[in-house]
């Protein structure tokens, strides 16, 4: 009896086994469900569009190439030290770079090129665009100097609107991470005006309240992480049909699709990438505390600890669809939303602070005393969602920063001083 069963169940192993073989290996996930990760986009006049003027701000940017040059620049931004005629000299190269930028400015909305492809990723003038902020704070530093202090701000806030409007103009990650750093970069100026005498104190609290206007471009970072996931789509199709790389003629191509089978499921993994996006997508308007995280396999998760052995890709039936995994997930971090956040909110807070010390004498020994008449409430801290911090004694606000842990403004909270506010703690000790 025990002779049947051991036979039958070989039978059985000898029939199952190898159809179980080729389900694994040939067989491929159905097409994955994507339709929320297209990315909206709208029908702007090109009257009203200020990307096209942003690129031609680009165009007849004159920028110094000399390394003094930049220095001194960087000084002058920095407040270290000012250089009128050199300053003038460079604004008046850029007049047309600017008026172009302030005729975009003043555009109500900011949409770029359809992005689908790596190619189309790199259309962009990106590395204009920090130079352009820079201009912008360079004429709120002559502005500054000139004992102008009103209207310095008003142009850091330019710029400061320049990085949101960056931000979201449907590029993909790089585009919104490098129109954060033009914001920060234009924030950054108007925490460092506020510290100079001479700026009204109605105007610091407008400028705090104007502020509400350019939180995290919460919109602009989801399209953008969608734009990411539409490339990696177009990199897994091109792939599977032998266009990435190979560039294989047609009757290659076909031999190519039938070859990968085993060892690539482009549905699987298209499936892998959209429900990391989504899941990023998803977590943006939440706060850090909050963020869930993907439901991908195991070994997804584990990537950025150890990579898997040939052995593991092998048999997992989608080996090259792990490799692109691997190779082009996107370098994307969860605080870059709070990190922002919690930038303005220090913005309007060091804004607030001055103007409450110019009408008070004194810096209040609470936050709770900024409410009404500098602010309409204390700003949250994105990380935990609880109010940004104060320590009084110390003249610091701070955020708890990603461990979410309340260290009263060191070690990992994220700290700006109100006697030098315009970099964090952490910036200036890097």
């Amino acid at each position: 009896m025990k002779k049947r069963i051991w036979i039958l169940a070989a039978i059985v192993l000898v029939l199952i086994l190898p159809a179980w073989t080729c389900y694994r290996f040939l067989h491929d996930d159905p097409p994955p469900e994507d339709d929320d990760l297209r990315v909206q986009r709208e029908e702007i006049p090109e009257a009203e569009n200020a990307y096209p003027c942003f690129c031609l701000a680009a165009e007849s940017l004159q920028w110094p190439e000399e390394k003094q040059k930049k220095e001194r620049l960087d000084a002058v931004l920095d407040g270290q030290e000012w250089d009128a005629e050199f300053v003038a000299e460079l604004l008046e190269a850029n007049e047309e770079a600017l008026a172009d930028l302030e005729h975009g400015l003043a555009l109500p909305h900011c949409q770029g090129p359809e992005i689908n492809s790596i190619n189309d990723a790199i259309t962009a003038p990106v590395s204009a665009w920090r130079k352009l902020v820079k201009l912008l704070c360079l004429r709120a530093r002559r502005l500054s100097e000139e004992g102008r202090r009103d209207e310095a701000l008003q142009q850091a806030m330019k710029a400061v609107r320049f990085g949101h409007m960056i931000e979201g103009y449907k590029g993909g990650l790089i585009d919104y991470l490098v129109g954060c750093a033009c914001k920060q970069i234009g924030l950054q100026q108007m925490r460092a005006l506020s510290t100079e005498d001479g700026a009204p104190a109605p105007v610091l609290v407008e400028c705090a309240r104007d502020l509400m206007e350019y939180p995290p471009n919460v919109r602009g970072l989801q399209d953008a992480l969608k734009v990411e996931y539409a490339i990696l789509r177009k990199v897994v199709d091109d792939t599977a049909a032998g266009k990435l790389g190979l560039n294989l003629p047609p009757s290659q191509a076909s031999a190519w699709r039938g070859v990968s089978k085993p060892l690539f499921k482009p549905n699987r993994t298209k499936a892998i990438f959209a429900e990391i996006l989504r899941t990023w997508v998803e977590n943006i308007p939440r706060t850090y505390a909050q963020r869930a995280t993907p439901d991908v396999p195991g070994w997804v998760l584990k990537l950025e600890e150890e990579t898997p052995s040939k052995l593991e890709l092998l048999s997992s039936g989608n080996a090259i669809g792990r490799a692109l995994v691997f190779m082009l997930m996107p370098g994307y971090s969860g605080t870059v939303k709070c990190r922002e956040d919690v930038q303005v909110a220090a913005t309007r807070l060091v804004l607030a602070l001055k103007a409450y010390e110019i009408e008070n004498g004194a810096l209040p020994a609470s936050l709770d005393e900024l409410v009404p008449d500098c602010l309409d409430a204390v700003p949250p801290d994105d990380f935990d969602g609880e109010p940004v911090r104060y320590d009084a004694e110390r003249g610091v606000i701070y955020s708890v920063g990603e461990d979410l842990e309340d260290d009263g403004g060191s070690d990992g909270d994220i700290a700006w001083a109100l006697s030098d506010p315009a970099r964090s703690i952490e910036e200036r000790e890097m």
